[in-house]
């Protein structure tokens, strides 16, 4: 919700195997991938890692309610990924995904807004 109504095309999966399936459709072109590190049956780190193989380049946010120190601790070297603590604000959520995406642009405000997704929580 958050993200939809700042102007970014939003695509949800609750899971990894359906966020995989829409990173994977032919007629999406993601940006960002906005995942929790903590998924139904799997990981967000998982999933953001086979994305990543498959779309070198890809930019993600992975939120947590652990540390910044506990989840830097459990990525290998080499993934692209930030991150984002639990609780946040959805101008704190707004501000990663812009400077992900632009480095500090407002890409909200632009009218070529960027798709953000898969992701497990409504934003």
């Amino acid at each position: 919700m958050i993200l939809t109504k700042a102007g970014f095309n939003v695509l949800e999966a609750d899971d990894v195997t359906p966020a995989l399936e829409i990173a994977r459709r032919q007629d999406v072109a993601l940006d960002l991938v906005v995942t929790d590190m903590a998924m139904p049956s799997g990981s967000g780190l998982g999933l953001v890692r086979q994305l990543a193989a498959e779309q070198p380049g890809l930019r993600c946010i992975v939120m947590s309610g652990h540390d910044r120190q506990t989840l830097q601790s459990v990525v290998e070297p080499g993934l692209d990924a930030r991150f984002i603590q639990k609780p946040f604000t959805p101008a704190e959520l707004l501000a990663s995904v812009n400077e992900t995406l632009g480095r500090g642009r407002d890409l909200s405000q632009s009218s070529t807004n960027s798709a953000a997704g898969p992701t497990r929580n409504s934003a």
